[in-house]
């Protein structure tokens, strides 16, 4: 996949017999809000430091696709990602929260006043939890979240996502050295 900018967008993986696509982070992206899209109800979003490397992972599930990200950081305010769908239902290996991961339409006015005190202004989880999910439109104000950060790493998950793991780390080790020539 070429992208606007002439970077490639796809990696190939070969995983067991199967080959699995390894996408760069604003392709990953793309795929993930327009499946959002279809539906935005039943979604996580999970984040964890990564076994090795200090790099994090993500699991991004809804209630049909599960897909494993990792992250240079979580320290910068657009990391590098890469990402793949996975094979393996991970869902089970996310946090429940009481509302699920998603955009949600806030009036900006109701927004400022969160932070102020009265009796009026709801909280942040009282607002989010009268909100369902939405489809973001251009033009408005949302809320987007939650993010669930953990610090502790799922259960190994089987030995054909450890080794889907493991390429991420590898391919962002290879992505990182290249940005970042100084980098290890």
């Amino acid at each position: 996949m070429q992208l606007a900018n002439g970077a490639v967008g796809l990696i190939q993986v070969r995983a067991s017999k199967d080959t699995m696509d390894v996408l760069d982070g604003p392709s990953v992206s793309e795929i993930i809000f327009r499946r959002y899209a279809r539906n935005p109800n039943g979604w996580s979003y999970t984040v964890f430091p990564s076994k090795s490397n200090g790099f994090y992972d993500a699991i991004v599930a809804s209630p049909e696709d599960s897909w494993h990200l990792k992250l240079d950081t979580i320290f910068k305010p657009n990391p590098l990602v890469l990402g793949t769908r996975s094979e393996v239902d991970l869902q089970s290996h996310t946090i429940s929260l009481p509302l699920s991961f998603g955009y949600r339409e806030v009036n900006p006015t109701v927004a400022r006043a969160l932070g102020t005190e009265g009796e009026a202004t709801p909280s942040l989880t009282e607002l989010l939890t009268a909100l369902s999910p939405v489809v973001p439109e251009a033009g408005k104000a949302y809320a987007h979240g939650p993010f669930v950060l953990t610090r502790k790493a799922p259960p190994n998950y089987g030995e054909a996502q450890a080794r889907v793991d493991e390429r991420l780390t590898t391919d962002m080790l290879r992505l990182v050295r290249t940005r970042y020539p100084g980098y290890g």
